[in-house]
């Protein structure tokens, strides 16, 4: 039989079930991005405020891709997994309750 070894995933399942759920859930967050930034952001600043929510993402992963490389040469990766899945609810509670957004389109400043 085929020993594959990913994180902490003991089979192929959860990773077929994991990759599905990461491209369904990105999509989601990919097809959203414009609409939302709309709400808050004038025509004059979308294309700015956008570019910034590519570099932070793209910054983001690469520091998350080092972080978790690291923790599991270190075998920590279980335990950092829970603490990167605290961090993201706490991103999520705070976006949900600061946010809130006064237009469907914001035209001007």
């Amino acid at each position: 039989m085929l020993d594959i070894k990913i994180g902490l995933g003991g089979s192929i399942a959860p990773i077929i079930i994991g990759a599905i759920g990461f491209g369904f859930g990105f999509g989601m967050f990919d097809v959203n991005n414009m609409p939302i930034l709309c709400q808050f952001a004038s025509p004059r600043h979308r294309a700015t405020g956008y570019g910034l929510m590519n570099l932070v993402g793209i910054s983001a992963g690469a520091f998350i891709t080092n972080f978790l490389g690291g923790s599991a040469d270190s075998g920590t990766l279980g335990r950092d997994f829970a603490i990167l899945g605290i961090v993201v609810l706490a991103a999520i509670i705070l976006v949900l309750t600061v946010l809130k957004p006064k237009y469907v389109n914001k035209i001007a400043d």
